[in-house]
């Protein structure tokens, strides 16, 4: 697992420089914070994210203590109103 995170975290920081772009998927046209999260998991990992946070926050286990996450989860909080 560790090294499964530590290739996330490698593949992310080879993103530095890209260009943000609102709505954007790929590196060449640029991307937005879910398009990064959703490409570095995808192309690392080959694990297909949805595209917008909200959706992805929706995917996988809920974690209900910090302790409990591990290298490479992602973690969401939820607004409240």
């Amino acid at each position: 697992m560790a090294s499964k995170a530590s290739n996330v975290v490698a593949s992310a920081l080879n993103m530095i420089g890209v260009r943000y772009r609102w709505g954007g998927n790929t590196p060449d046209s640029g991307l937005d914070c879910s398009g990064f999260v959703r490409y570095v998991y995808q192309n690392t990992l080959g694990f297909t994210l949805p595209r917008r946070a909200v959706d992805m926050s929706r995917v996988g286990e809920k974690i209900i203590k910090v302790t409990d996450l591990k290298p490479g989860d992602l973690f969401f909080i939820r607004k409240l109103d």
